[in-house]
């Protein structure tokens, strides 16, 4: 017998009151959405549940709502899936506090071997080759008490609900699983929920993306030259073998010939494991007999670890090519000139039913950003009788001393931007003397326009600007802002998603450049070619979650100003891909009421 709404409702209310604390209510529309998802996993009419949930709507709480009462009350387990370390770990602390006998975990990298202060990867056991955790704890019975990897993962693969990455999950499931077969302790569960999911096909495409370039042939030859067994001349011959194999790869544009390539370049990798394992045994004997590795060591050691990984990316790619043909390909050398190359799949429905969707018995996809939700299903080669969408949820967060400026004059784009760009720099000054002593973010589109504004605006402002040039020093200059003066106004291209700015961090923020994905990168203009409304929602994307980067709670407030006209596109050519929330609040404006000072 199929449960019934009422009979969920009364279980989410016993399960939260008794996690959570008597006082423990739902916000706005958290419980409905709760129901809906609960129901559709329970019956066999859908498979998946897509939630646009609003920034504030309470996502996680939500997750754990669910999560809680499949497992309490109807015997089911699951994973809940997080798209970065981040956000993992603000999962984890709700799971000390609430609900400490569920499971989390991050990759190896990030714990600490109790016996040799490295990474896990390159702890004692890995470095001795026992790949089976039954034979870790046999030889080293105290780990099981003292390392924190294998205490979580312990815990997390008993635990009813395990809260990890979509990295570490898609590691577990497509490696370990096809591995370990019957043994594998993650194994498909009964659902999975996907939060931040409008990243789930780039993590999905990232992670089965194989990738040459200048930093990953440095590691390889570091591992090579390091191998004390074999002379000069025949680590000379192995490092020319695989050099030849890179040149045709960057020269070929033929897609069968580039992937003969491809494979007689994996063949050449996939020999080095000899090395790799060769050198791992030789350091965790020298480890054992009280040696400290220096820094040299240590790169040479993280640099075999790469090297396994590298290898095993490029046999998935070329399993999946195999199996689909060369025509899917897409030699992505967009950076070819910084001597960067990337494979991609563009069979994408091929892609997410290999690893993702064979893995997933149910799901729930949820994000404060879906755009249009056939777009959105369709990408993740979802058919539209297999889901189920929670639609016009509206934010709890009261918009109206944030409104959205847009100035349509002015279309910033190729060919208008020597004419453009002095007139939104000029507008850009404008209002960033309209905010004297507060914190801002100016959202540039890319690196080029960030370069010119920090060069051509005015002196006295320029001392306010704060830019990065890479995704490091973006790191860097996000955990420095905070503590400098009140005035500060962040600069850059990717200043759209993963940074919360909150309260007096951002007071304003200006969008500068609408940022539509490069036609540069061949992945974005093969993908456009096939489906150009996923270009648009791709961008409505990124332009939800750029104007959402400065109103965090309840009580917070923030102008947005978007000065590029070409979002006239988006904004009259896909409507129904933005939220109502986001429509009410833009108010039209003309450059007299912005210099003039006339704004709401």
């Amino acid at each position: 017998m199929e449960p019934s709404y009422q009979k969920i409702s009364d279980r989410l209310d016993e399960w939260t009151k008794e996690t959570f604390g008597e006082s423990f209510a739902f916000r706005q529309y958290q419980k409905e959405v709760a129901i809906g998802v609960i129901l559709t996993f329970l019956t066999d009419e859908k498979k998946y549940y897509i939630a646009e949930c609003p920034t504030g709507f309470g996502k996680s709480f939500m997750a754990f709502a669910i999560a809680g009462v499949l497992s309490t009350y109807y015997d089911k387990t699951g994973y809940i899936l997080c798209s970065d370390i981040s956000l993992t770990k603000q999962y984890s602390r709700d799971l000390e506090q609430y609900l400490p006998w569920w499971g989390n975990l991050i990759g190896q990298k990030n714990y600490l071997c109790t016996l040799n202060g490295l990474n896990f990867n390159l702890g004692t056991c890995k470095l001795e080759g026992i790949k089976s955790y039954t034979e870790i704890e046999a030889k080293y019975p105290d780990c099981s008490y003292t390392c924190e990897y294998i205490s979580n993962r312990k815990k997390a693969a008993l635990a009813p609900v395990t809260v990890c990455t979509y990295q570490w999950w898609l590691i577990q499931q497509n490696y370990i699983k096809r591995f370990l077969g019957e043994g594998a302790p993650f194994k498909t569960r009964d659902f999975v929920i996907c939060d931040e999911a409008h990243n789930v096909l780039d993590i999905v495409q990232n992670q089965f993306s194989p990738r040459l370039g200048k930093e990953d042939i440095t590691k390889i030859f570091n591992v090579i030259d390091s191998y004390g067994p074999y002379n000069d001349h025949i680590k000379g011959n192995i490092k020319g073998r695989i050099q030849k194999c890179r040149n045709v790869i960057f020269d070929e544009d033929d897609n069968d010939k580039v992937f003969i390539a491809l494979k007689n370049y994996f063949v050449e990798i996939e020999n080095l494991k000899f090395i790799t394992k060769a050198t791992k045994t030789a350091f965790g004997e020298r480890i054992k007999k009280g040696e400290i590795l220096n820094k040299t060591d240590r790169t040479i050691l993280s640099n075999c670890n790469f090297i396994e990984d590298y290898s095993r990316k490029f046999a998935d790619f070329i399993g999946a090519i195999e199996e689909i043909g060369t025509k899917y390909i897409v030699k992505n050398d967009s950076d070819k000139d910084k001597g960067i190359l990337v494979f991609n799949c563009i069979n994408e429905s091929y892609l997410m039913n290999s690893v993702f969707h064979n893995n997933c018995n149910k799901g729930l996809f949820m994000s404060a950003t879906i755009g249009d939700p056939d777009v959105f299903a369709k990408d993740l080669n979802i058919s539209k009788d297999n889901y189920t969408y929670a639609n016009g949820i509206p934010s709890p967060f009261d918009f109206s001393k944030s409104p959205i400026y847009y100035l349509s004059r002015y279309r910033l784009n190729f060919k208008t931007k020597d004419w453009v760009f002095p007139e939104l720099l000029r507008l850009t000054e404008t209002i960033i003397r309209k905010y004297p002593d507060m914190h801002g973010i100016i959202q540039t589109g890319n690196y080029e326009f960030s370069a010119k504004i920090l060069e051509k605006i005015d002196p006295e402002l320029q001392q306010r600007l704060i830019a990065y040039t890479d995704s490091q020093s973006k790191q860097e200059i996000l955990n420095m802002f905070s503590i400098q003066s009140s005035d500060k106004i962040l600069i850059g291209p990717s200043l759209i998603e993963g940074i919360d700015l909150k309260d007096d961090l951002c007071r304003f923020i200006i969008m500068f450049k609408i940022p539509f994905p490069s036609l540069a990168d061949k992945y974005i203009k093969t993908k456009m070619e096939f489906d150009e409304t996923w270009y648009a929602n791709k961008t409505v994307i990124s332009v939800l979650q750029g104007v959402g980067r400065g109103v965090r709670n309840e009580n917070d407030y923030c102008d947005t100003y978007i000065l590029d006209g070409t979002f006239d596109r988006l904004l009259y050519g896909h409507p129904n891909m933005f939220t109502r929330d986001f429509m009410n609040r833009i108010v039209y404006i003309n450059e007299n009421e912005l210099i003039e000072n006339k704004l709401m």
